[in-house]
């Protein structure tokens, strides 16, 4: 049974040449894991090909809000400025949750590659930080970096610097106007150390232990108001994963939050997950 919890769905009872109630319990058990199996296959591979037919309808309709932006004189006529505002919006919004879903199917499928390799890690940090001050800004928060010159990580850039995107923009999006988040890097013990701390709204207690999973969201109706789907951490949570690390989080309701993650700088080599 543990291995069936570890998502280890092939695994079956064995069932002898002996024909009792307990072989015919075993038979009747490994027949419901083929359906179950069979079930979870087909539900991962359509989210997979439904996000990836997605994508390049959405990409058409951005690109033509786009045009439409450069052809009408947004400042004269206030309406279709607020229109496509809030065309250009959703259409983002469902980019996000369609690559969420992407990523995550991928991650399911065990049909990812990562490269892991030793690299600098305060340069991709301070590059998320710049790329984020425009919306932290736009809330008036203050989004600083601390960090030694050389911080050094072990691990796939590409998805670790994923990981410091939605770590910092789940922060703004959850801080109130005025309000900080601040990124702390260390590299220690051979392992990489991440902290992302926030003034925000906080956690509640009974949360802490379901905001990884996906799709859940502690407050839907101000998450749908940021534009939060519920699959930001949890894709945090497997690129920590994938990595060896560790990801836990501290809060307190009106506080604010502390997500601290430890991510392992030994040499390792491109591996799927």
């Amino acid at each position: 049974m543990i291995k069936i919890k570890n998502n280890q769905l092939k695994e079956r009872v064995y069932v002898g040449e002996t024909k009792d109630e307990l072989s015919e319990l075993g038979l009747l058990f490994n027949k419901m894991m083929d359906e179950l199996e069979s079930s979870i296959t087909r539900q991962k591979r359509f989210v997979e090909d439904a996000s990836h037919e997605l994508r390049t309808p959405l990409s058409v309709l951005l690109s033509s809000i786009d045009a439409m932006e450069m052809t009408i004189d947004t400042e004269k006529d206030d309406f279709s400025r607020k229109l496509l505002f809030n065309m250009k919006d959703e259409v983002k919004r469902m980019t996000n949750l369609v690559s969420g879903l992407l990523t995550l199917a991928r991650s399911d499928s065990d049909q990812v590659e990562i490269k892991l390799e030793k690299f600098e890690f305060r340069s991709i940090a301070e590059k998320a930080i710049v790329s984020l001050q425009p919306l932290a800004a736009s809330k008036q928060i203050n989004l600083n970096l601390t960090a030694p010159e050389n911080v050094i990580a072990g691990g796939d850039s590409e998805k670790l610097s994923q990981l410091l995107y939605i770590l910092l923009d789940n922060g703004i999006k959850y801080t109130p106007i005025g309000g900080e988040v601040h990124l702390v890097l260390s590299d220690k013990e051979n392992e990489l150390c991440i902290q992302v701390t926030d003034t925000g709204i906080g956690i509640k207690p009974e949360d802490h232990a379901r905001i990884f999973d996906r799709f859940y969201r502690s407050d839907k109706s101000r998450s749908r108001q940021i534009g939060s789907h519920g699959l930001g951490l949890a894709i945090a949570k497997w690129i920590v994963e994938i990595h060896n690390g560790t990801i836990q989080v501290n809060s307190e309701v009106g506080k604010g939050s502390t997500f601290t993650i430890r991510i392992p700088t030994s040499n390792m080599n491109s591996k799927k997950v």
